[in-house]
């Protein structure tokens, strides 16, 4: 890899000079089978040592696996399996059955066995066969398109009746609907030996599985697979530009003559010091309740406090920018004393009210007393996500609202470092269109229903754009 500085904040390079970065990197098979449910099948067959899986079939009506691996993660559109794959042996009989290798992916847990799996599921099969002359390679994938199936022999991807050592650099991958396997005569991955492809479609898939499997024959087939990688939301590894280099850096790429800025994603920094820059809104409707209600900065928080069934006030705040259509997070704490129906936090496209019916918004509002939830409203329609574990009243959480595409995603946790969650996922998918939002609100409603007191507590506001997670990015500046 060349990277050349022309100075502190200028570099030139290859678009491919940067390696690509995998979600997952399994390259250590634990003779545990840690993580892995084994079949009580013959161990030697398929056994975890030496850091990886090892293949071996020596006799008939063989169906060793270990499956069930949970990544950590789904893979629901495009990605990436790469994998190595070594043969120490293939001979060849030309009387008996099949005997085969399998590696996949699956969208459950359960067991695998059998010659193919019965869930839905993609992978690969190394195959030998008595009427061939080579190794047979598979592609297969078994999703609500059907059964899908492609392969032949291939003498270049693994010679047949060998004792040579062969190793083969694979890939599975999925574009869209077309689900393909590979190998490679190179680490590079750049000379190809063999390719088959079959339809699929965008299936949730989340779970390893490997297999020795045999019908009526002793082949003694022998190989070992190891060093897989994972690359989610893409159907090859694609080259990643350097990120250890400062914020307003330029980067130059000298084979598609683009220039990218390095920009920081945090985009907006709430300040709860004073009520500079916070406007109040005092215009609402008021309800048929009793009372007033206050909602304002002091303290360093944003606050709602009433006197009684209160009227709905809000105040708001510019985010300086608009963020994106289609990727951001923001970080904010949430103070619950138990309050219902407001909402203590909203990222709105105006300065108009929160219930505004005609407004895009999306905010995490009181769904009910000690719960939360997300809703958005598209300018004509609302919906909301289900509601949150119950809360512990005079407690704060820290919470995180994704935006991922049409997917909306609240996460609550404990500690402001965000490592220990608070109950599950909340979700919800915008059905229609919420673009242009430019403005902070902390709002209450107009429906009352207030007890007098505070009735929530909000600080800490973080607003990231153009990513799903911390990090900065690189814009495209032009050529």
């Amino acid at each position: 890899m060349t990277i050349e500085y022309k100075d502190s904040k200028r570099i030139v390079a290859l678009s491919t000079d940067e390696a690509p970065t995998p979600n997952l990197t399994y390259d250590d098979f634990p003779t545990s089978y840690s993580g892995w449910t084994k079949s009580s099948n013959d161990a030697t067959k398929l056994a975890f040592s030496s850091n990886r899986a090892n293949f071996s079939i020596g006799e008939t009506y063989v169906d060793a696996r270990a499956y069930g691996y949970n990544i950590g993660f789904d893979l629901d559109g495009d990605y990436c399996i790469d994998f190595d794959f070594t043969f120490t042996n293939t001979p060849f009989t030309s009387s008996g059955q099949a005997v085969a290798f399998t590696f996949g992916i699956s969208t459950t847990t359960a067991d695998v066995g059998g010659e193919d799996p019965t869930m839905n599921s993609e992978q690969t099969k190394i195959a030998g066969y008595p009427s061939g002359s080579y190794t047979y390679i598979y592609a297969r994938a078994k999703s609500s398109a059907g059964t899908n199936a492609s392969g032949n022999e291939s003498n270049t991807a693994f010679p047949l009746n060998s004792s040579a050592t062969q190793l083969r650099y694979g890939r599975l991958s999925r574009s869209g609907t077309t689900f393909k396997v590979q190998f490679f005569s190179d680490s590079t991955r750049e000379t190809e030996v063999a390719n088959y492809s079959v339809t699929t479609t965008a299936q949730t898939v989340r779970y390893l599985y490997l297999k020795s499997y045999s019908q009526n024959s002793g082949q003694a087939w022998a190989g070992y697979l190891d060093n897989i990688k994972i690359y989610k939301d893409q159907s090859s590894p694609t080259p990643v530009k350097p990120t250890n280099v400062q914020i307003g850096s330029r980067y130059e790429e000298t084979d598609t003559r683009k220039m990218y800025y390095y920009a920081d994603t945090l985009v907006f920094t709430g300040d709860y010091s004073s009520t500079s820059g916070w406007t109040q809104a005092t215009t609402n409707t008021a309800n048929s309740g009793t009372g007033a209600q206050t909602v304002g900065i002091d303290g360093g928080w944003a606050y709602a406090n009433s006197t009684g069934s209160a009227n709905g006030q809000f105040v708001y705040t510019s985010l300086g920018t608009t963020i994106s259509d289609t990727k951001w997070f923001a970080d904010f704490e949430y103070y619950n004393i138990g309050a219902v129906n407001l909402y203590p936090f909203v990222l709105a496209a105006g300065t108009s009210s929160s219930w505004d019916s005609t407004q895009d918004m999306i905010s995490v509002i009181e769904g009910g007393t000690n719960v939360l939830m997300i809703r958005y409203r598209d300018g004509s329609s609302q919906a909301n996500s289900s509601v949150s574990s119950a809360m512990s009243t005079n407690t704060s959480y820290f919470c995180r609202l994704i935006r991922d595409g049409q997917v909306l995603t609240l996460k609550m946790y404990t500690d402001s470092a965000r490592t220990s969650q608070h109950g599950s996922d909340m979700t919800v998918t915008i059905s229609g269109s919420v673009t242009g939002l430019t403005t902070l609100h902390h709002s209450g409603i107009t429906g009352g229903g207030q007890t007098s007191g505070y009735n929530f507590k909000v600080r800490g506001t973080k607003v990231y754009s153009g990513v799903t997670s911390a990090g900065n990015i690189w814009k495209e500046l032009g050529t």
